[in-house]
């Protein structure tokens, strides 16, 4: 889509008669704009200038100055009344017709699927500018129960509020990715996360995304045994539990001296004990589901919960 077309005159003026004659030349007679871009419109003037030269645009005055900014497609300079001048026009160009294209909408892009990351770990937040937007920052926003709260910006931060160390941008030449970088990561960081674009420092928001989520799972830790309250006579068996705060799915494995126990591996297990199992030990391996990360715990002894002598 193109604005409506607009006629650019210049005229030059002379207070006084008897001069010269001055030639303008306005060529090319068209210029092509872009809409948040720049045009130059071409003068030239031969001869000695006796007077001021002036821009006008549609018969409204505009400022003498040889490259201007195009304003908005269907919008329109305020027109200025040249009432009380007594100069007279001596030269006047062609004219330069400009014509200023339509940007289509800014569109941000941010991955819709869920964002995984680990304690202590990294993830990468993808945003991506469907083109070159006008001046103005990306910020990075996080959905808290207090409300939106300011994250990161490449530019300086808004007024009272500051970037977190723990992030930066992962391509920052790259004038259409905003994709970020967190390290460093803490459960406290899983929530939805947005990327807008401003207008200007100061300027509205002209565009955001629709948001990434991010979910950040609790650090695998080494599995710990638990036994009994009070011990077992040596013949009977003995239950423990090993707990871990591995994901849904994480697999047991039980040892007992370096070897598996036979059987269904759950975080409990029920061990026959003889009286020879006081120099025995135990151990319990966690396995991670996702990243096939194992784990074991520390040797258990067997000995802490059983006895070769009657419990009364």
């Amino acid at each position: 889509m193109k604005c409506p077309i607009l006629a650019l005159l210049l005229t030059l003026l002379q207070p006084r008669p008897g001069v010269s004659q001055t030639i303008i030349t306005q060529d090319p007679g068209s210029v092509t704009g872009t809409e948040e871009g720049e045009v130059t419109v071409p003068c030239t003037v031969t001869g000695a200038p006796p007077g001021p030269v002036r821009w006008y645009r549609d018969s409204a005055v505009a400022d003498s100055i040889s490259t201007l900014h195009p304003p908005p497609p269907n919008e329109r300079n305020d027109p200025v009344c040249l009432l009380g001048f007594e100069e007279t026009p001596i030269a006047r160009g062609s004219g330069s017709r400009l014509s200023v294209q339509t940007l289509p909408p800014l569109i941000i892009t941010q991955d819709p699927d869920s964002v995984t990351g680990t304690e202590e770990g990294e993830v990468t937040l993808p945003c991506t500018l469907s083109r070159v937007g006008a001046a103005g920052p990306v910020r990075w926003y996080r959905d808290t129960d207090r409300g939106r709260e300011y994250l990161y910006s490449a530019a300086a931060p808004p007024p009272n509020e500051r970037n977190d160390p723990r992030v930066s941008r992962v391509y920052p030449m790259n004038p259409t990715d905003f994709s970020i970088r967190i390290v460093r990561l803490t459960v406290n960081d899983s929530g939805r996360y947005h990327c807008d674009k401003y207008s200007g420092f100061d300027g509205p928001r002209i565009a955001n995304g629709s948001g990434s989520s991010l979910s950040v799972r609790e650090k695998l830790r080494p599995p710990v045994i638990e036994g009994p309250q009070g011990r077992v006579l040596a013949g009977n068996a003995v239950a423990l539990t090993c707990r871990s705060n591995g994901p849904p799915g994480t697999k047991f494995t039980w040892k007992k001296n370096n070897g598996t126990v036979p059987g269904e591996q759950s975080n409990t297990v029920s061990l026959q004990t003889a009286k020879e199992d006081i120099r025995s030990t135990v151990t319990c391996e966690t396995t991670d589901p996702t990243t096939q990360q194992t784990l074991s715990s520390e040797p258990y002894s067997l000995g802490a919960s059983i006895t070769g002598e009657s419990v009364h």
